[in-house]
């Protein structure tokens, strides 16, 4: 049988990777609203992301790249303040 303690540990990292993996997918949706909005012809997601980010910041691609998501949404936190996610495509937990 689990110990109670590890158990508690178990469910309490389970939310951690839950809202980190919704706060991922959101930002992704983010980068498509980004893509439709700067009309992006072959670019969604991250990648729309990384350029634009490329783009209004002059980053490197190679900078972008090396940058995790949430030094990403770091960086666009201002932009992403009253975005919120489609409600048939949102997520949560």
């Amino acid at each position: 049988m689990i110990d109670e303690n590890l158990a508690m540990i178990a469910k309490q990292r389970k939310q951690i990777y839950l809202r980190q993996a919704i706060a991922d997918y959101h930002l992704e949706l983010f980068g498509d609203y980004l893509a439709e909005r700067n009309k992006y012809k072959e670019l969604l997601g991250f990648d729309a992301i990384r350029f634009y980010l490329c783009v209004k910041h002059n980053y490197t691609p190679m900078q972008v790249q090396q940058m995790s998501s949430s030094e990403l949404r770091f960086l666009l936190n201002e932009e992403m303040r009253y975005w919120t996610p489609p409600k048939e495509l949102a997520w949560s937990v």
